[in-house]
């Protein structure tokens, strides 16, 4: 063989591993900011959607279809809906009517909620979960909401409603949770700890909430409010307290507040003999 027509088969081989690289690599792992993500549904996955859907879409069968990019914001009625295993990247369900929706394995990334009653709404099987990274539940209402072990990597929750919510093991790493309300919410063993951007918690309602093995390092937590129900462990606890009430005159000698967020914290006049700040 030649050495051009060496040259022209390696050039051949390399573009067609190029090729095979982007088929088999696509953007869709856990973690990916939406923004990375292809916004426009593919021709071969497009659906004609019922008649009158929008507005009145109560019930539709939209099972493992391509909606990303799609706007179905303002009242659009999808209760009952069945958007399992569907990608909705990017989709726009703002202010929609999603009670009782069906949304196991679907693909969320940058999913707008916001404001949605999701009350009802099926996000989790007890094998695996919908993939929420960077979806936007902001004041959306889904009291009791089954989310264990939920990927919601840096998530915006403010002022949602998470009453009664189940958390356990949800991975909520960068989410901004300022205002949500999560009274009475198990969060046991769910990772709070800031991956890339800082987890918020102010004026978070934790009222009667299951925080007990929840690394809370690096959470900013000034303000988020607890009561005597609240269940943290000890550290947290103490955390908490010089946060929201001061630490002025205290003697925390031999404290740990290793990995803790106390921006705000006034410790003038305190007693921190081996007190931990690492």
């Amino acid at each position: 063989m030649t050495r051009s027509k060496r040259i022209a088969l390696l050039c051949c081989l390399g573009i067609v591993c190029f090729g095979i690289v982007l088929v088999v690599y696509r953007p869709y792992s856990k973690g990916i900011p939406p923004e990375h993500l292809e916004a426009t549904p593919t021709a071969q996955n497009q659906v004609k959607l019922p008649e009158g859907c929008p507005p009145k879409c109560a019930g539709v069968d939209l099972h493992g279809v391509d909606l990303r990019g799609v706007k179905m914001c303002c009242h659009v009625d999808l209760t009952n809906a069945n958007l399992s295993q569907a990608n909705l990247i990017n989709a726009n369900f703002s202010q929609a009517d999603l009670s009782g929706a069906n949304l196991h394995g679907a693909m969320l990334n940058g999913t707008n909620f916001t404001e949605a009653n999701l009350r009802g709404a099926v996000f989790c099987t007890q094998e695996s979960c919908a993939n929420m990274s960077f979806v936007n539940l902001s004041r959306a209402d889904l009291p009791d909401a089954h989310l264990p072990r939920a990927y919601m990597l840096r998530s915006e929750l403010q002022g949602a409603n998470l009453r009664g919510a189940f958390l356990q093991g949800a991975e909520l790493g960068g989410a901004d949770l300022s205002g949500a309300d999560l009274t009475g919410a198990d969060l046991r063993g769910a990772h709070l700890r800031p991956i890339v951007e800082t987890t918020y918690m102010s004026e978070t309602i934790l009222y009667g909430a299951d925080l007990r093995g929840v690394d809370l390092s690096g959470v900013y937590l000034n303000t988020a409010l607890v009561d005597d129900e609240t269940q943290l462990d000890d550290k947290w606890k103490l955390v908490f307290e010089i946060n929201n009430q001061g630490g002025i005159g205290r003697n925390l000698d031999g404290s740990d507040f290793s990995d803790a967020d106390l921006r705000g914290a006034d410790l003038s006049q305190a007693s921190l003999r081996q007190t931990d700040f690492r």
